[in-house]
């Protein structure tokens, strides 16, 4: 298709400045020569002198505010996020209340079933009871900074799917010196562990690297000082004796 330059000046014409500023700035490279020249020309007809140096910051501030204010919200990929939080949560707090109404109901005797002579057991048990309470607790308190925006989300969220992984291979590892066999690290337990590693260093890379998630988890963080005015030396040189 030949290029019309009767269009292109109608519609450049119609464009704001900033628009304008922005073709012949950031975006030069991406159109025409015969375009970056009508649309420079439309500026200084509008009263713009010299595309200045100042013009093309300006332009680089106004993209990186536009990119800023696309990517802030609990959206995209951290929807992902928020809805495995709650199921993680979701999991452990049905998975407590079940081990604790079978302790209630039918008695700690039930849990030790022919495996009181072994010393761990009961470690285990306690072990697995306690670190289920932890972590659902923790993930209640991360769903919370999670809706609010907190900055310690991230990092939060990377130490607790981190304790998730432990916990795992501490309690199968456990399991397996009680049995006396290497039942607990079957095809599937080998698999999901596998699964959690690889979830791990995925969500682990995007929390420390998505730029939605640092626009968007900022509420609360420390506010930098400002570092000390440097002293002119000419200044001081004329406030000494």
């Amino acid at each position: 298709m030949a290029f019309d330059i009767e269009s292109m000046k109608r519609e450049l014409t119609g464009l704001t400045e900033a628009e304008l500023l922005k073709i012949v700035t950031l975006e030069r490279e991406e159109y025409r020569l015969e375009t970056v020249d009508f649309a420079t020309g439309e500026l200084k007809r509008r009263g713009f002198g010299e595309i200045t140096e100042q013009h093309l910051e300006e332009q680089r501030a106004a993209v990186e505010e536009d990119e800023r204010e696309s990517l802030t919200g609990l959206g995209g990929w951290l929807i992902l996020v928020g809805f495995n939080l709650v199921f993680f949560t979701f999991s452990y707090g049905w998975e407590l209340l079940e081990v604790s109404a079978t302790i209630a109901f039918e008695g700690i005797q039930f849990w030790l079933n022919g495996s009181s002579d072994h010393p761990l057991w009961m470690p285990s048990l306690v072990f697995e009871i306690t670190a289920m309470s932890v972590l659902t607790l923790a993930g209640i308190a991360l769903i919370w900074l999670y809706f609010r925006r907190s900055w310690r989300f991230p990092q939060l969220y990377v130490a607790l799917i981190t304790a998730d992984l432990l916990h795992r291979l501490v309690f199968i590892a456990l399991v397996g010196i009680i049995q006396r066999s290497g039942a607990a690290f079957d095809e599937g337990t080998v698999l999901g562990i596998f699964r959690s590693v690889v979830f791990l260093l995925i969500w682990g890379a995007y929390m420390k690297s998505s730029k939605r998630v640092g626009n968007t988890f900022v509420r609360g963080a420390p506010v930098t000082p400002a570092p000390p005015p440097v002293p002119c030396p000419t200044a001081a040189a004329r406030s000494g004796p």
